[in-house]
């Protein structure tokens, strides 16, 4: 058996119950519990994200900024290390 892979049949298995839950309707209680868990997903992702951007130190800005210090080090360190 292999770790982390999918096996031929559990591979089939998993398909055909994907093609068996797709062919029959949606009943309302489906639908409201799938959209609910939607929902529940997309308030999780926002959460995440508005924490992510109040504590993240290295935004678009602050990498731009050490990107051309590092260039700027480079240039001048440059004639330190030519033959």
């Amino acid at each position: 058996m292999r770790i982390g892979r999918y096996s031929k049949k559990v591979k089939q298995i998993n398909k055909d119950e994907m093609l068996r839950l797709r062919a029959r309707p949606e009943t309302a209680e489906e639908r409201e519990a799938r959209e609910r868990k939607e929902m529940e997903l997309y308030s999780l992702s926002q959460t995440v994200l508005q924490a992510h951007e109040v504590t993240c130190q290295y935004g678009r800005e602050k990498v731009a900024q050490l990107l051309d210090f590092k260039q700027r080090v480079v240039v001048r360190l440059s004639p330190w290390f030519e033959s």
